[in-house]
Formats: structure tokens, C-alpha cells, sequence
């Protein structure tokens, strides 16, 4: 970690720089204060890249060696000395005013030692890394590991202590292996250790009551020190903690050098390594078991989806052989049951589908005359059969959206119920109750008539069909979102749809709409009733919405959203495949960028245009196969058709008749060729909101 330094008459002060840092005389604007006095603001030091920089303020002047700086600054190397007036720091990479003898810090690799030591030192460190890779091959603790590295990183050096620390994430200093006589609960070493791993360096104190880094720090009896980061990660969380080895001689030994922490930072380094290597055999395993669990459940759903799929095939059958033998019972009690065998019926088709994350069918425009008719009709069955009888009320002139599916069905599960509680001869009122938006038919019941609420198929089908419903004192009301009587007009620009209660993106989400030329449209949690202009693309903000998964779906099930591209954002890691499975196109985790934004829209507008070529292609194709079919097909009888035309015309030269049909002839053969020929295909728009292939 780099430090500013300076002098105060005899005493040497320091800076450590953590962050950016303002120097002046200001103690309101400035973080680090010039003792000489001056301006109020004179330069700033910030990080640039694995650098730092320093730059002049407000027209203050800094030399280096003589120089004077830009005005843009410049980069700081190790051991430069700046004068802003009358003071002078230094920049250093570590501690200042340590010397090479006594007191040494480096957070760089410390380089073995030459000459004849190089070579001891050299077998030494191979034979550590030879005995590591034995452990390693043995599957040894990681723990132990590090033990036999620190005992002999001890005996080789001389030291009477040995030991190896932990500093875990959120956790106190922990003594994980020691060697030799007890450490000092408080004192230099303490010291010492919290500022190696604070700055992450390696370092030695051959005189731990004099060192300058412990100036302030508890002063005790202790000899040479030397301490050697391990660089470890915590396997719970997956974040780096701190550890160290820390090696102490008794007092009145010789110090340790530079050569000394090159081993014992060797000796780190291969404990460092034996951790890592452990966690990754580890998350190997893990991974190898989840792998395992994973086929196990894959096999399990298999066999329980082989069970299911031959329990509905059976009741399938029991259904077909119910509504053979329904042909034999009178007709009143017959439509009844041929209705429930139908939706029955319906059940296991909808079991035995092998896509069910498909959307649901998508809904339409109804008038309520026609809603209320295909209610009463399928309730007449089971109301004649229990003598029931419904009082009409006549509808409102309007439209409503009801989504597709088996709505119908679905509302069997509450009418037959509630049918079966009532008194024969009973009569069901229906009155309709029109709202802003919405059109509410009330069916008032008996008082007395107990509630009953649908399964959870039924419920589904009715909340995928937008269709809500609710018991009130006097009975049931179904309502239903109004259709506006004319449609919107197109816009001229393609729009963006935009799903989110947080206005402060508002800005953001335009700024993306304007550079894609797309038009921005807010959106509710709860789709609007169609119809509704076209959208090329759909965003939903997770951290927006209530439940971004049942907004997905509510749009998935709306007509004019069915097949949009729908991008999630700000959603969490692990949502992704819920998301997906709800409907989503893509989805952006964590935080919101406008880079990462416009540049999701931009491959999904991107895929869009491809699936618009692909399914062009593909019609395409089937034009050209049908022509080759009809002119197949056509051209045996257009060829006695017109064999038959000019016979009869050298019979009747003067017949105009004829040479009309001749002519015909000749256009269909025309059609068929330019059929065959077609490279792409083009509609034309005719009245009635037909579009016509253009030949």
C-alpha cells in the first residue's frame, strides 16, 4: 500500500493512501493537511489503473526534481520527491523511513538470494515443493499441510517461534497452527501482523520496540520478526482472507535479511497453493455430487412423468368408453354427462401435452351478448336437469377481452357446485353492472348458498383469461376488462414497452428508446386491455414490480404481447431460470447500465429481424411447394382445357368466347410459373384488413 510522507522538524509523518486524497491547508476541503499552511486546496492524489496520479488545483504549483508539474499531472513512481512550496513529501510503495537493515517491507515477490546461498536456498525451496506435491498427490489437509511448510520454514530459518494466522471475512485473528513457546497476547508482533495484512505485504523488524510502523503501539520484550502473506480464499463466501506466516527469534538473535524472506515467502506461496488446489478438489466434489443428485431427480421425474403419462392414457380410455355408453341414457341426464366427459376430456389433453410452458391461447374482443349466451347455453344442461331456471337481463351494448383457453370449463368448477346446493325450481338472477373499464355480470343466489371457490387448474385458466371473480353477500361476480370500440392508431415509430414503478430510470429507459428509434410506452404491472399498437420490444424491471415472474406471465397471456421479445432487468442471479421459464427473452442481473442496455436491445432487436427473415424464408418455401403442387395437379386438366378450346375454335373460328378461355388458360399457366419463380414474398393490403400475396 503506497504512503505520503513528510517531515514535522524531527518527526517523519505519514499518509496512507486508501482513496483519492486532497493536500492543503483547508481541514474542511482537504485530507491531508500541509503543516506549512498555503492555499486551501494545492493538488490531489488519486488512483489511475494500478498507479497513481498527482495533479495540481486551483493554480498551485508542485515540482518534481526541479520540474514543474502539467497541469494534468502526472504518474508517480517509487521514491519521488514532491515540493508544493515550502513542502516536500515522498511517495513511496511502502512504509517510509524503513532501512534495509533493521525494518523492510515489500508487497512485491521477494527475489531469492545470489551466490553460494542461492544455491542452499534453491534445494531448499524444491524440496518443499516436492514434498507439497507428495501431500497433494496424498490428498492431505490443506492444514497439515501448511503445518510441515511452517515447521520447516522454522527450523531451516532459525526461528524460535513458528506461527501460522488466519484473519477469516468478518472474523477475528485466529492461531491455526503454532510451533514453539507461546505468542504474546498483546505487544509488537500483534502490531506487526495487522499492518502485513492490512497492506499486504512481506517484512522483517529486527528491532520490533524501535520499529517506526509500531510508533504508537504496545512496546514489549520480542526478537527479530518476519512475516510472509498467504494469499487464501475463503471457501464459504468466496472472498479473499488474510493469513499470514509469522516467524519470531528469541531476544538478543541475529535479525533476519532479505534472503530469509524470500524462503519463508516461498514457503506462503506453496501453503497459499495447497488451499486453493484444496477448494477446487472440494468444489470438484460438490459439483460431481450435485451432478449425481441431478440425474438421480432427472431419472426420478422421468419415471413419475412414464407413471403419469400411463394413468392419464387409462383415464382417457375410461372417459371414451363413459361417453360410449352415455348414447344409452335419456337426453337430458345425457348432455349433462357428455358435457363434464368433454371437459374431462380436456383435462388429460392438457396432461398429456408435452410443451406445457407454452403461453396460453391468446384472447379476443367478445360482446357481452355473445359471453352471456355461451354462459347460459352451457349451464342450461345441469340447470334443466336439477329444474333451475335463470331470469336474463339484456346486456350492454360494449365489448369485452376475454383470454383464450377453456374459460368456460374453468367456471364449471364454481356454477355446478353452487348449482347442486340449490332447491329444485329455484330461479338465478343476472344482472349486469357496468364500470369504468370494466363490465361485471352478478349471478344473485339463494341466501344460504354456501361459497365454493374453484381448483387450482380452474383458477389458473381464469387468471390467464384476465377474468376476475369474487363471493359478495349476494352471490357471484365475474368481471370482465372492457374493449375500447375503436383501436389506436399506429405510431409512426416502433414502440418500447416499458413495465416499472421506479420513475428515476425514466430517463435512462428513454435514452435507450431514442438511440434504438424506438418509441418509449408505459406499461402497469396488469396489462391494458387490447388492442394495442405494436411492440418490438417489451422490458420489465424486476426491482419495479410487485412479482416481475406473474407480470411476465400476465403478458405472455395478452394478444398483443404473445410473441414480443420481453427483457427483464435488474434481476436477481438466481431468478434467471424462473424468468425464462415464465416467458423471458433475456435478462440483465445486478445494477443498470445504459451501455449494457442499449446493447441488449439492440441483439434482440437484432433477433427479431432474423426470426421475421426466417419465418419469410419459410413461407417462401411452402408458396414454392404449393406451386409445384398445383401446377402438378392443374396442369393435366388446363392442358385438355385448352386442348379442347382451340379444337373447338378451328370448328367455331368466330366464337369470342373461346379465345377468352384460351386466354385464361395461358394467365394460369402464367401464375403458376411466376408461383415457382418467386424469390420473396409481398402483401398487399385490402379492405377489410386482408392482406393478399402480390404476384
Amino acid at each position: 500500500m503506497p504512503y505520503l510522507s513528510w517531515n514535522e522538524g524531527s518527526q517523519l509523518q505519514q499518509e496512507r493512501l486508501e482513496g483519492a486524497r486532497v493536500l492543503g491547508a483547508d481541514p474542511l476541503r482537504a485530507t491531508v493537511l500541509n503543516p506549512a499552511g498555503g492555499a486551501p486546496v494545492q493538488a490531489m492524489v488519486q488512483p489511475d489503473g494500478p498507479r497513481w496520479r498527482i495533479r495540481p488545483m486551483e493554480g498551485a504549483v508542485i515540482r518534481r526534481e526541479g520540474a514543474m508539474l502539467p497541469v494534468e499531472g502526472l504518474l508517480l513512481e517509487d521514491g519521488d520527491t514532491l515540493a508544493i512550496g515550502s513542502w516536500e513529501l515522498r511517495f513511496s510503495e511502502a512504509f517510509p523511513g524503513l532501512d534495509r537493515d533493521r525494518f523492510w517491507e515489500t508487497s512485491k515477490p521477494v527475489p531469492l538470494p545470489a551466490g553460494p546461498a542461492a544455491v542452499v536456498a534453491l534445494r531448499w525451496v524444491a524440496g518443499q515443493a516436492q514434498r507439497l506435491e507428495r501431500g497433494l498427490l496424498a490428498q492431505e489437509e490443506p492444514g497439515l499441510l501448511a503445518e510441515r511448510l511452517l515447521e520447516e520454514a522454522r527450523s531451516f530459518l532459525s526461528a524460535e517461534t513458528g506461527a501460522y494466522l488466519a484473519h477469516p471475512t468478518r472474523a477475528p485473528l485466529q492461531i491455526i497452527h503454532l510451533i514453539g513457546p507461546a505468542l504474546p497476547a498483546e505487544g509488537p508482533v500483534n502490531g506487526l501482523v495487522d499492518h502485513a495484512l492490512r497492506d499486504q505485504v512481506s517484512l522483517f523488524s529486527n528491532d520490533p520496540r524501535r520499529d517506526p510502523r509500531l510508533a504508537d503501539g504496545p512496546v514489549a520484550t520480542c526478537g527479530p520478526v518476519l512475516i510472509a502473506p498467504v494469499s487464501l480464499e475463503d471457501g464459504d463466501s468466496g472472498e479473499p482472507a488474510g493469513a499470514v506466516f509469522l516467524l519470531v527469534r528469541a531476544p538478543g538473535s541475529a535479525g533476519f535479511d532479505s534472503a530469509d524472506l524470500s524462503l519463508l515467502r516461498s514457503a506462503a506461496d506453496l501453503a497459499a497453493l495447497a488451499h486453493r488446489l484444496s477448494l477446487v478438489h472440494r468444489r470438484l466434489l460438490t459439483q460431481a455430487e450435485l451432478e449425481s443428485q441431478l440425474l438421480h431427480s432427472q431419472r426420478e421425474l422421468e419415471r413419475q412423468e412414464e407413471r403419469h403419462g400411463r394413468l392419464l392414457a387409462a383415464l382417457g380410455g375410461a372417459i371414451l368408453r363413459a361417453q360410449a355408453l352415455v348414447r344409452h341414457l335419456p337426453v337430458s341426464a345425457a348432455e349433462a354427462l357428455r358435457l363434464h366427459l368433454a371437459r374431462m376430456a380436456n383435462l388429460v389433453e392438457d396432461g398429456q401435452s408435452t410443451d406445457p410452458g407454452l403461453p396460453p391461447p391468446p384472447g379476443r374482443s367478445r360482446p357481452l351478448s355473445d359471453i352471456q349466451s355461451e354462459l347460459l347455453e352451457s349451464w342450461a344442461i345441469l340447470a334443466e336437469t336439477l329444474n333451475l331456471s335463470f331470469e336474463e337481463s339484456p346486456a350492454p351494448q360494449a365489448e369485452a377481452w376475454m383470454g383464450g383457453g377453456p374459460v368456460v370449463e374453468a367456471l364449471h368448477s364454481i356454477m355446478d357446485a353452487v348449482f347442486l346446493q340449490m332447491t329444485p325450481g329455484s330461479t338465478i338472477p343476472l344482472r349486469w353492472k357496468p364500470e369504468p373499464g370494466r363490465l361485471t355480470l352478478e349471478i344473485l343466489f339463494p341466501s344460504g348458498t354456501g361459497r365454493v371457490n374453484p381448483d387450482a387448474w380452474s383458477r389458473d385458466v381464469l387468471a390467464a383469461a384476465g377474468l376476475d371473480w369474487r363471493w359478495s353477500e349476494s352471490g357471484l361476480s365475474l368481471t370482465f376488462r372492457e374493449s375500447p370500440r375503436q383501436g389506436p392508431q399506429t405510431p409512426e415509430r416502433l414502440m418500447l414497452g416499458l413495465v416499472t414503478e421506479d420513475l428515476a430510470l425514466s430517463g435512462l429507459f428513454q435514452g435507450a428508446a431514442d438511440a434504438g428509434g424506438l418509441g418509449l410506452f408505459p406499461l402497469d404491472e396488469e396489462p391494458p386491455a387490447p388492442p394495442l399498437p405494436p411492440f418490438e420490444i417489451l422490458i420489465v424491471d424486476a426491482r419495479g414490480v410487485k412479482n416481475a415472474v406473474a407480470c411476465l406471465r400476465a403478458y405472455r397471456a395478452h394478444p398483443s404481447f404473445a410473441t414480443t421479445p420481453a427483457l427483464v432487468v435488474r434481476a436477481r442471479e438466481q431468478d434467471g431460470p424462473e424468468l425464462l421459464s415464465a416467458g423471458a427473452t433475456d435478462w440483465l442481473p445486478g445494477a443498470l447500465r445504459w451501455e449494457s442496455l442499449h446493447h441488449r436491445l439492440q441483439a434482440l432487436r437484432r433477433h427479431r429481424e432474423l426470426q421475421r427473415k426466417g419465418r419469410a424464408a419459410e413461407r417462401l418455401e411452402t408458396v414454392r411447394q404449393m406451386a409445384g403442387t398445383l401446377k402438378h395437379e392443374i396442369n393435366n386438366p388446363l392442358a385438355v382445357i385448352s386442348l379442347q378450346t382451340e379444337l373447338l375454335q378451328r370448328k367455331f373460328p368466330e366464337e369470342p368466347k373461346l379465345a377468352k378461355i384460351s386466354e385464361q388458360v395461358q394467365r394460369i399457366q402464367g401464375l403458376l410459373q411466376v408461383l415457382q419463380k418467386m424469390r420473396e414474398t409481398t402483401d398487399e393490403e385490402y379492405p377489410g384488413g386482408t392482406n393478399i400475396l402480390k404476384l
